[in-house]
């Protein structure tokens, strides 16, 4: 039982003793202990809603744009600019139990506010998730002096904070167990060096000035980029499963920067070899975004870090992607789990997809695996009994590791 509901009792007892008293004692003391419980409620409830509409609140944190890992500072400030007492209040944090775990952000604090005091609090936090969220405090509650009313103040505009995935490399060690064979295979599928243009193009704005032709482009005054071998004849396709997942805010969180983090990684060591790709998702609409080496990162690197996981769409993406341009020789989909649609759409399309792989979360090695153990495993060894290549993705000592399933 809460100790406002214990207080209201005892209240109630309180005030039936007065009328008991007043029916069989009939006098002016009976009389003024009856009037005096009805109105000392009242006046208490009356300071506490002049407490929630007379405080003043500031809210501060000293980045906006973080990466996941960084420490930001969190303040706030909350004022009494009155003469008179403010009742008890209580803060509690936004998404505390989840976002900010282990920190002091997910305590509550409570304080009460004399005449002209200003209490000022800074908190550092941990950003231990990716995404775009709001900081701050979730609710304020006040509560009366006699603890009978709670009234809670919710109208808060938090900060807004966008973290950042962390950038991890894609591990280089034993190939017999760790996957980087998989990506080298796109990088190097026709051989040939991608250190040799072997044609030209229009100039782009995030071109290297390093990688222009300068000859040509004098000859034909228009400034003109080297296409090199390995970003011709390689090509490839990130396919990103961002439908929303059937788990709690936890662990739909935990999961989604799992694949959001071994994208990044992928990415990274595509571009940094010079070879095209192309990353599909959705966000809103059905959303894509080019790009051919290192100096395109930035724009990837940010779609990520704004990725919803929402709606389901991927098998709709999935069938566009895959039924349009043929030139994208490797198709890498990205997924936390083989659903049954996936699975299906895969093998009854298998003679069209040729080269094709999928890479979902080692459960063995994700904190919240046991959500993704009791999925379904029938649709994941159909696309194994049918050869499609499948890869679970995990992170040791900072590296992204990828192992075949």
């Amino acid at each position: 039982m809460s100790k406002l509901l214990k207080n209201r009792i005892l209240y109630l007892c309180f005030l039936v003793f007065t009328i008991i008293l007043g029916i069989y004692k009939d006098g002016y003391l009976s009389t003024m202990l009856f009037f005096g419980a009805l109105v000392f409620p009242l006046i208490s409830l009356s300071f506490a809603f002049f407490t929630l509409t007379s405080f003043r609140l500031l809210e501060n944190v000293d980045q906006r744009i973080v990466v996941k890992g960084d420490v930001i500072t969190y303040s706030y400030k909350i004022s009494n600019h009155t003469k008179l007492l403010f009742c008890p209040m209580t803060i509690t944090f936004t998404d505390s139990k989840v976002l900010f775990k282990d920190t002091i952000l997910g305590e509550e604090d409570e304080f009460i506010l004399y005449p002209d005091e200003v209490k000022e609090t800074a908190k550092r936090v941990d950003c231990r998730y990716r995404g775009c969220y709001h900081i701050g405090i979730q609710v304020i509650s006040i509560r009366d002096f006699f603890n009978l009313f709670k009234l809670n103040f919710k109208s808060i505009e938090n900060p807004k904070i966008l973290v950042y995935p962390k950038i991890r490399e894609l591990e280089e060690g034993n190939k017999n167990t760790s996957l980087i064979e998989t990506t080298e295979s796109i990088v190097s599928k026709t051989n040939k060096d991608p250190s040799i243009f072997s044609n030209v193009r229009d100039y782009r704005a995030a071109d290297s000035l390093k990688t222009i032709h300068w000859k040509l482009s004098a000859k034909q005054s228009k400034l003109l980029t080297k296409q090199y071998e390995g970003s011709v004849n390689c090509h490839t396709k990130i396919i990103i499963n961002s439908d929303g997942l059937p788990f709690n805010f936890e662990q739909n969180v935990v999961i989604q920067d799992y694949i959001i983090e071994s994208v990044v990684a992928t990415i990274k060591y595509l571009l940094q070899n010079n070879t095209p790709l192309r990353l599909a998702y959705y966000k809103h609409d059905n959303q894509s975004i080019s790009g051919n080496n290192n100096n395109d990162f930035g724009q990837f690197y940010n779609a990520l870090a704004n990725m919803m996981f929402s709606g389901k769409e991927f098998i709709s993406i999935l069938k566009k992607e895959l039924n349009g341009s043929r030139q994208y020789i490797n198709t890498m989909i990205f997924t936390p789990y083989v659903t049954k649609e996936l699975s299906e759409y895969i093998i009854l399309n298998r003679l069209k997809l040729t080269d094709i792989s999928v890479y979902i979360i080692n459960e063995a090695k994700c904190e919240v695996g046991n959500s993704l153990a009791v999925q379904d495993k029938q649709p994941l060894l159909k696309l194994i009994s049918n050869n499609i290549k499948i890869y679970k993705i995990s992170y040791e000592n900072e590296l992204c590791r990828l192992e075949v399933a």
